[in-house]
């Protein structure tokens, strides 16, 4: 039970920082890229979202009734494939950044 307790407060934590990102980083990432603004913008979003999601994950699944494999299959995509979406773009970022370079 202490290591359930211990991941929900790691991800409370991530929730918490993630909403700070959503307010403070903004003029950070769009510093980084001023001339692809696109790319900034869905980098944000994405560090943002790799951050937050955690927190409504794991409550959709306490939330899900046993047995609803349809309800389990739509968190895993909705989750999962936008992770690793917001992954490709983090790393679209960083190569754009090191071409700059």
């Amino acid at each position: 039970m202490a290591l359930l307790m211990l991941l929900t407060a790691i991800q409370s934590l991530a929730f918490g920082l993630g909403a700070a990102f959503l307010i403070f980083g903004w003029s950070l990432i769009k510093s980084q890229l001023p001339t692809k603004r696109d790319l900034g913008l869905a980098t944000y979003l994405s560090v943002a979202w790799s951050l937050i999601s955690w927190w409504p994950h794991s409550n959709f699944h306490q939330t899900l009734s046993m047995g609803n494999v349809s309800g389990l299959i739509a968190i895993e995509y909705a989750f999962h494939v936008t992770l690793i979406l917001g992954g490709l773009i983090v790393a679209c970022f960083f190569i754009t950044k090191a071409r700059q370079a």
